[in-house]
């Protein structure tokens, strides 16, 4: 494991899509119809259980699937232990 919690990984993730489609946080927040606010305690950190629905959300704004989310990741190793678990959660979401 890389050290890096999950937390840290959302962080990092969410930074390099807004990286690739050259938007801002709030701008993000705006595509994902969620709060500005949740997107900054995700941001810095502060919401230490960032939520499957909330990563689906950012998921759905951006047109990309969990999966791309998960996998693309420069801490892509520590997703593969949540891939399923996220995956598992999302059939009952």
């Amino acid at each position: 494991m890389t050290g890096v919690t999950t937390g840290e990984a959302i962080k990092a993730r969410i930074i390099n899509l807004c990286e690739e489609n050259n938007i801002t946080v709030n701008k993000l927040a705006t595509l994902c119809w969620i709060t500005q606010s949740t997107l900054s305690n995700i941001m810095s950190l502060r919401n230490n259980s960032t939520t499957v629905s909330t990563v689906k959300k950012i998921c759905d704004g951006l047109g990309i699937t969990l999966v791309d989310f998960l996998m693309h990741c420069s801490v892509n190793l520590h997703f593969v232990y949540l891939l399923p678990v996220m995956l598992h959660c999302l059939q009952f979401a």
